[in-house]
């Protein structure tokens, strides 16, 4: 490759390592070599994942100025104005102090994603999906106009198979996790009726968080078995959760962020064949395989194995996924393994390792 794309691919894999910073040094170097939009719109995004909305929205403004043209440029221009407002004051903001949280969620039955708690704005309690697979954090448009809040910026579809919704974008002045308050939390806004998420009975479900963009200074612990959420700063013993539980024999799998620094991806292998790329998603209630690929392995869709990082679960189910998942110059992801994998464990993400360890 010319040595524009070697400084992208570099930069490819700085965030697939979650080295925002020096994915962006990579992608600056690239743009200077060679003014593409590709590498323009790829810098912006870097750019919000490390939380420098002012420079993203720079490199919108750079991507717009090279590609007038495109059929989103206006969506890209309202999202250029929405990090403008981001960038006055800085977001997903924790006490340093906060180094534990211990938190308990609901699972459905029939459905088994986490349910979770929170308290947002101060209102009374509503449930957010705990999800890995959410490239965006999303409040539903009815739920923040209904507590008020604040101005819900205007939005539009953007490139990417997760980001057609027109919606919009909100600034939420805090989200409470039990005792542990994140102020100044940016979401896309949603319709989630529209979108069955909604009328879930009980579960009226407020939003969609990825703990990836909220909670990456910490250790991050699902236990499906027991329902609860366990978060540890790094340096207050987070860092040494890998360590110890592999020496426990632990399965611990290596993961990588897909091109947009938050869909952690691993390798799978299904019924015994080489391992492929899968999205973990936790807020999934079903595994998923793509049309090629379950054709071109010959899988049964009512029962097959899956195995990750030595573990293996038999005798699962999966749907077909139509359409590509990721950014076309991203991971090449094959599907995307839900809740029936995980069911019953406890599962670390460690993002300063790149790491997830399964406990069984």
């Amino acid at each position: 490759p010319d040595a524009a794309e070697a400084h992208w691919g570099l930069g490819l894999v700085a965030i697939a390592e979650n080295r925002p910073s020096a994915a962006r040094d990579h992608g600056r170097r690239a743009y200077e070599i060679s003014e593409r939009p590709r590498f323009a719109l790829g810098l912006a995004q870097w750019a919000a994942v490390d939380g420098d909305y002012a420079a993203a929205g720079d490199a919108l403004a750079t991507y717009l100025a090279l590609a007038p043209e495109d059929p989103s440029a206006e969506s890209y221009r309202r999202l250029q104005r929405f990090y403008r407002e981001l960038g006055r004051a800085p977001v997903n903001v924790i006490d340093d102090r906060v180094t534990r949280l211990q938190l308990s969620f609901d699972l459905k039955p029939g459905d088994e994603i986490p349910y979770v708690p929170v308290r947002i704005n101060g209102r009374e309690s509503a449930y957010i999906l705990f999800d890995t697979g959410a490239e965006r954090n999303v409040i539903d448009r009815s739920y923040a106009e209904s507590i008020g809040a604040g101005p819900i910026f205007p939005g539009g579809p953007l490139h990417g198979a997760y980001r057609q919704s027109p919606g919009g974008y909100a600034i939420v002045d805090s989200v409470a996790f039990g005792s542990v308050t994140v102020q100044r939390v940016p979401f896309a806004v949603g319709d989630f009726a529209a979108l069955n998420l909604r009328g879930q009975g009980d579960y009226y479900i407020a939003a969609v968080i990825n703990p990836a963009l909220v909670f990456r200074d910490f250790l991050v612990i699902l236990d499906l078995g027991h329902r609860r959420i366990e978060l540890v700063r790094y340096g207050a013993g987070g860092e040494t959760y890998v360590g110890r539980q592999t020496r426990l024999r632990k399965n611990a799998i290596p993961f990588h962020f897909d091109v947009n620094g938050v869909w952690p991806v691993v390798p799978v292998s299904l019924d015994g064949a080489r391992a492929l790329p899968f999205l973990v998603d936790t807020g999934a209630s079903d595994v998923f395989i793509a049309r090629e690929t379950a054709a071109a392995l010959m899988l049964d869709p009512a029962r097959f194995v899956a195995s990750a990082g030595g573990y293996s679960r038999e005798d699962l189910r999966f749907l077909i996924l139509d359409g590509a998942l990721a950014e076309p110059w991203g991971i090449a992801v094959h599907g995307i393994l839900g809740f029936p994998f995980f069911r019953g464990m406890r599962v670390a993400f460690d993002y300063r390792s790149m790491t997830m360890v399964l406990e069984n």
